[in-house]
């Protein structure tokens, strides 16, 4: 019994008031579809692990080729993610990672999915004890054929950047 109470202690890091634990609601700034999706993370003074998951879904005015036009859902990014945090100051953090990304494209066809190596850059800033603002920059250094960011489905060329906003909270 002792050792059970021991390692759940370590596993949800009870031995270290350092260590935090956070969720997100983030909104992704995409053209022609919209990207909701939320958040878990754990970190510690530096280092931490974040998990994401969000969904996707064509706006009325996006290309439909091959979509119904009564149906709009496209997938979910289901991503994993370490965190390095070099710099927190006041209220202010700044946050760099890299994981893996996993684009289930459910809604185009049961077996699509696209998968990618982001690397990101991150800053939060505390709003009031417990919620924080923040924005993220994406980019990916290896990704599948077809997950090309920066170029929409018309082959018009725009940053290589996926960027996302949200608000977070401590758990």
């Amino acid at each position: 019994m002792n050792r059970a109470l021991m390692a759940l202690t370590l596993t949800i890091g009870m031995t270290s008031p350092a260590v935090g634990s956070g969720f997100d609601a983030d909104v992704y700034l995409t053209k022609d579809k919209t990207m909701v999706g939320l958040g878990l993370s754990v970190i510690d003074d530096r280092f931490g692990l974040d998990l994401d998951l969000a969904f996707i879904y064509l706006n009325e005015d996006s290309e439909r080729v091959g979509f119904p036009k009564n149906d709009s859902f496209v997938g979910n990014l289901l991503g994993v993610h370490l965190i390095y945090q070099p710099l927190k100051q006041g209220s202010a953090q700044f946050r760099v990672g890299t994981g893996f990304d996993y684009w289930a494209l459910w809604g185009i066809n049961g077996d699509e999915y696209k998968m990618g190596l982001p690397i990101f850059v991150e800053g939060r800033y505390l709003l009031a004890p417990g919620v924080n603002a923040h924005v993220q920059v994406r980019s990916y250094l290896v990704a599948s054929d077809g997950l090309g960011l920066g170029v929409d489905f018309d082959g018009e060329e725009t940053a290589p950047v996926l960027v996302t906003v949200g608000l977070g909270g401590a758990l």
